[in-house]
C-alpha cells in the first residue's frame, strides 16, 4: 500500500516538472489567415479592374512585310508614223486634176447636139462613173461618128488617162516644191516614180491593142490602178494627192469597162 502511494507521488512529481518546463519559455502567436486553406493568397497579382478596357491598345502581332525593290522595266519602244506637215498653201493655188485635164484636152469642147446624149447613154450603160466618162472623153472626141465607135471611145479614154497621169506627175512636182518637210518631198518623189510606171503600163496596153489581145490589155490597165495606189502608200500622214489619185483610178476603171465592151476578134 505504501509502495503504491509512493508510485503515485513520483508520477505527480514528474507531471509538475514537465508542466513547469512547458510554460517556462516565451510564447509566439501564429497568425493564420481566416480564409486560408493552406494555399496561395488568390488576391496576389490581381490588376485594378477600375482601369477602362478601352484605354488598353491591342498589340499588333502582324509584322510589316519587307518591301522588295523591283527593277524598273523601260516601256517598249513603239514606232509610230508621225503626221507629215501640210504642204504650204501659196497663191496661186495648185490646179486640180479636173482643171488640168480640161486645159490639156483642148478646153471645154462641146460635142454636136446629137452626139452629147449618145455619149451620155454609152457612158451610163458601160461604166461605173458615167459623169467622169463624159467629161474626160469629150475633149478627145470630134463628132457623132466617133461616139458610135466603141474602139474610138477606148482610144479617147486611153488619151484621157495618159493626159491625167502626166497631170499628176506635174502636180507631184508642184507639191514637192512647196513641201515643208523632207518626208513630204520623199513621198512625192515616190509618187512620180509610181506615175512613170503607170505610163509604161499604158504603153504596154496600147501595144496589146494592136495585136489585139484583150487579156494583156486588161492586165496592164489593172496594173496601172495598182501603181496609183502605190502612190497613196508613199505617205505616212497627210496625202495631198489622195483625191486626184482616186479620180485617175476611176478613169482607168472606165477605160477597163470600155475595153471589155469591145469584140476584139473583129479587126479594127
Amino acid at each position: 500500500m505504501e509502495q503504491q502511494h509512493h508510485k503515485i507521488n513520483s508520477q505527480f512529481f514528474l507531471l509538475l516538472v514537465f508542466s513547469a518546463l512547458a510554460f517556462s519559455g516565451p510564447t509566439h502567436a501564429i497568425c493564420v489567415p481566416r480564409n486560408s486553406a493552406g494555399g496561395f493568397d488568390t488576391s496576389l497579382g490581381k490588376t485594378n479592374m477600375s482601369v477602362s478596357l478601352s484605354s488598353l491598345k491591342p498589340v499588333s502581332t502582324q509584322s510589316t512585310p519587307a518591301l522588295t525593290p523591283t527593277a524598273l522595266t523601260p516601256p517598249p519602244t513603239v514606232r509610230t508614223k508621225l503626221p507629215v506637215p501640210v504642204v504650204s498653201s501659196l497663191t496661186p493655188p495648185i490646179p486640180t486634176l479636173a482643171t488640168t485635164l480640161s486645159a490639156n484636152g483642148g478646153g471645154a469642147r462641146a460635142l454636136p447636139a446629137a452626139a452629147a446624149p449618145k455619149l451620155k447613154a454609152v457612158c451610163t450603160n458601160l461604166t461605173d462613173f458615167p459623169d467622169l466618162c463624159v467629161s474626160t472623153l469629150t475633149p478627145f472626141l470630134s463628132g457623132e461618128i466617133m461616139v458610135d465607135d466603141k474602139r474610138a471611145l477606148l482610144d479617147a479614154s486611153i488619151k484621157a488617162v495618159i493626159n491625167g497621169t502626166n497631170a499628176l506627175i506635174a502636180l507631184a512636182e508642184e507639191y514637192a516644191g512647196r513641201a515643208t518637210s523632207p518626208q513630204m518631198k520623199e513621198s512625192l518623189e515616190g509618187c512620180k516614180n509610181d506615175f512613170a510606171n503607170v505610163l509604161e503600163d499604158i504603153k504596154s496596153a496600147t501595144d496589146a491593142m494592136a495585136i489585139p489581145e484583150y487579156y494583156t490589155i486588161s492586165m496592164y490597165l489593172s496594173t496601172s490602178i495598182t501603181n496609183i495606189s502605190d502612190c497613196d502608200d508613199e505617205f505616212w500622214g497627210l496625202n495631198p494627192m489622195k483625191s486626184d489619185n482616186q479620180r485617175l483610178k476611176d478613169m482607168f476603171d472606165n477605160c477597163l469597162a470600155l475595153a471589155q465592151s469591145i469584140n476584139w476578134r473583129t479587126p479594127a
